[in-house]
């Protein structure tokens, strides 16, 4: 039913809207302020972030780029230019983890993909990763995930 069929004659040659229905300027008026809400009513602002967010954001970043070189919250504060202390407030504050526990959750996550290819050594695993022994690497992982590179790579 289009807006004919929501007015009705008036005796004067005119028309008026029926009672209860619209009429042609309410409804462009209508339309007119669901287009104002459209365009300015559900705006968000953009969300700012705290500089601790950002530092424990780009401490992530810098984390996925250098794990296989890079171990210590020492050398990732130094690449943020920040204390030590300083990188580990902001991180725990934003994620509820210490620097050191993400730098160790992000070196576990690149074993565990290494030790799913069958064909790679876990000796070479352990050289990719910077372990200086196979030992250290084998006592890490179980440490971690309480099993040896061995037995992982097996259930994998």
């Amino acid at each position: 039913m289009g807006l004919a069929g929501a007015v009705r004659p008036n005796g004067t040659g005119t028309q008026k809207p029926a009672y209860g229905q619209p009429g042609v300027h309410q409804l462009i008026v209508l339309c007119l302020l669901l287009d104002v809400q459209q365009q300015y009513g559900q705006r968000e602002q953009p969300r700012q972030l705290s500089s601790s967010a950002r530092l424990a954001a780009h401490f992530r970043q810098l984390l996925t780029r250098h794990i296989l070189s890079k171990r210590t919250v020492n050398e990732y504060a130094d690449l943020l230019a920040v204390t030590p202390n300083h990188l580990n407030k902001c991180v725990k504050e934003t994620t509820g983890k210490p620097a050191s526990v993400l730098i160790a959750e992000m070196l576990l996550l690149e074993a565990k993909v290494l030790l799913g290819q069958p064909g790679l050594p876990i000796s070479e695993i352990a050289d990719r990763l910077s372990f200086d022994d196979l030992s250290y690497f084998a006592r890490f992982f179980k440490k971690h995930t309480g099993l040896n590179p061995t037995e992982y790579r097996q259930q994998a």
